[in-house]
């Protein structure tokens, strides 16, 4: 397989997460908070934002945008746990995640172009998150989606990029194992 065109979904979905990640933060600071401001303009601050937190901005009956600062990770994992500990942590986490998925992607072969889609959107939300972490101390998320009084945690553009690829993984696995399946079936009705 050409190498260029190997490593096209990975040049392209990766950056376009990443930046659509980013510019959804922008909007949701900008229009979710009452943040700080510079001769009226709303600027994107590398720091914790002092900001009053607007009420929730109802888009349907069960999805809401709600601004919100996650320390942690996934279901707010290891929030609360000392900055000297979390931070590096996710730091590893995340230089960690990032080689497994480049391993992987230059290991699919030309038969594996979902699975290069997948790796693909993984890394541009994974990016999208690590670059809040190291420029705000925090993910910004602002993405509630309920039903009645039950909640799903607020979440982000990268969290979907993630679960969206990580769905996808599963899935051509799940379809993978079934044609091998079926194929050794088949050669053993065969024989």
């Amino acid at each position: 397989m050409n190498g260029f065109r190997k490593f096209l979904p990975l040049a392209l979905l990766t950056p376009l997460a990443l930046a659509l990640d980013q510019w959804t933060k922008y909007l949701a600071v900008k229009n979710l908070t009452h943040a700080l401001t510079s001769g009226g303009m709303h600027f994107y601050s590398p720091m914790r934002l002092l900001a009053y937190r607007a009420e929730p901005v109802h888009v349907t009956s069960f999805w809401d945008f709600r601004y919100a600062e996650n320390t942690g990770a996934a279901f707010s994992f290891m929030a609360g746990t000392n900055d000297s500990l979390r931070v590096p942590f996710f730091y590893l986490v995340a230089v960690a995640a990032t080689a497994l998925i480049l391993y992987f992607y230059v290991k699919s072969g030309p038969e594996h172009l979902l699975r290069r889609l997948a790796l693909a959107m993984v890394l541009g939300g994974a990016f999208g998150n690590t670059l809040d972490r190291v420029v705000h101390g925090y993910v910004i998320d602002f993405i509630l989606w309920h039903a009645g009084p039950h909640e799903w945690p607020v979440f982000n553009v990268a969290d979907s990029f993630v679960c969206v690829g990580v769905f996808l993984l599963l899935t051509e696995g799940w379809f993978v194992k079934r044609l091998e399946g079926g194929a050794v079936t088949a050669s053993k009705a065969a024989s």
